[in-house]
């Protein structure tokens, strides 16, 4: 970018991710770090005993999310220079890039009919967006922010949505807005990151800043602890939730996956999963009791010259 200012232009192209540059004194060359890390999205099963791989990148593939019918998968990652929001069958096929242009797009989160999935867009305009799972134009639907609007998850009649609210000056909220009245109503209580629906619709799932899991009734004003985890994610009946604690070993990459009765009875060590980068950790599970989660496999850091036309 000129030091008067202008339009940045990219100085480095191809795979990999290039940081920390320094320009030499003639502003001729350029000395700056490349690394080649990978991500491979993997579909597998409690047990460890049919895992797939669906797709490899050198560039992010982040919080893959099944579809209502666990036919599909979405997720966000880099399309080019754009940040874009993609769809995968679970058997590999069918890749689709739903965002592109010059957008900025995250966090991608199907509708309760998987005909639709909702986006929060980081540029040109901040906004929480909808898109048809088969690709298309996109719009606003919802004046959310993604600073302070996490986790959004629809549950199984596509009326409700659930999201944990980040307030700058007072403690986080969990709340569910009712869509086709607009409006809401606070669950009582420590605020549950990463709210999800059970699969009839009674119950959300998350955990609290403390490390704890925690369940609340959402007709109900009760909420209690169930077991030491994070990243809660029901399985295909609402007889067990599934959930990560750090690995006691090495590497710390990896995590363990665990299980437990919703009443915190039958605790059950499955596997590892991973690896993760730690603000990348995130896996999802299926009605058919299939686990989806990219894995980040880091390459080696080397160093670079370019020469600055």
């Amino acid at each position: 970018m000129p030091a008067a200012g202008g339009t940045p232009e990219p100085l480095t192209t191809g795979a990999g991710e290039d940081d920390e540059p320094e320009l030499s004194r003639d502003g001729k060359r350029l000395l700056y770090s490349h690394v080649r890390n990978s991500w491979e999205m993997i579909v597998g099963t409690p047990d460890g005993a049919s895992d797939r791989s669906l797709l490899e990148k050198r560039t992010e593939m982040l919080f893959p999310q099944f579809a209502p019918d666990g036919t599909r998968i979405t997720f966000f990652g880099r399309n080019d220079r754009p940040i874009a929001i993609f769809t995968i069958n679970t058997d590999g096929t069918g890749i689709r890039a739903l965002t592109g242009g010059t957008e900025s797009n995250a966090m991608p989160r199907w509708s309760a009919d998987g005909a639709s999935i909702y986006f929060f867009q980081l540029s040109p305009e901040l906004s929480f967006r909808r898109v048809p799972a088969v690709g298309g134009a996109s719009t606003a639907v919802l004046p959310l922010k993604w600073e302070t609007h996490n986790f959004p998850s629809f549950d199984p009649t596509g009326r409700l949505m659930a999201y944990t609210l980040n307030h700058p000056s007072s403690d986080s909220q969990t709340v569910v807005r009712d869509l086709t009245s607009d409006t809401e109503r606070v669950i009582p209580g420590a605020a549950l990151r990463y709210p999800r629906w059970s699969r009839d619709g009674r119950r959300l799932a998350g955990w609290l800043d403390d490390g704890t899991i925690a369940l609340c009734d959402v007709a109900g004003s009760s909420c209690r602890g169930v077991t030491r985890g994070y990243l809660p994610a029901w399985s295909a009946d609402d007889s067990r939730l599934y959930f990560l604690r750090a690995a006691q070993t090495e590497p710390r990459a990896l995590h363990e996956l665990w299980s437990v009765r919703p009443d915190g009875s039958d605790l059950l060590l499955h596997r590892r999963i991973g690896g993760f980068r730690t603000i990348d950790v995130f896996f999802d599970v299926s009605r058919q009791n299939e686990l989806v989660w990219a894995a980040y496999r880091p390459g080696r850091r080397e160093l670079w010259a370019a020469t600055v036309r």
